[in-house]
């Protein structure tokens, strides 16, 4: 038992370094939300200048991989939207097979 005590109290200890560890060393956020994640004082005008920022530094996809992965996500609409309506009539005709059986019985 006082083996368990002992672990448990370097547990406690251990947690205890942890969390004094990230009171040193706060994480800074870079980017819009800074001020907020900083506690800096929120300014609209800081908050969209560094969104600006941050929006300069995106890479754009060109025209052409645009336009392929346009047309990727149309073809798997059509798919899924083919199959859905495939199995919708398959469950259709099933349930009124059904029904009719009944009727007749």
């Amino acid at each position: 038992m006082a083996k368990e005590q002992q672990s448990d109290e370097q547990v406690a200890e251990r947690f205890q370094r942890k969390l004094q560890k990230q009171e040193d060393n706060p994480k800074k956020v870079d980017g819009p939300a800074k001020e907020v994640a900083n506690d800096e004082k929120f300014s609209l005008i800081r908050y969209t200048q560094n969104a600006y920022k941050e929006f300069k530094k995106v890479t754009w996809p060109t025209r052409d991989e645009a336009i392929r992965s346009t047309l990727v996500v149309i073809a798997f609409s059509i798919f899924v939207a083919a199959f859905l309506g495939i199995l919708d009539y398959g469950f259709n005709e099933g349930l009124n097979y059904l029904i009719d059986l009944k009727t007749l019985n």
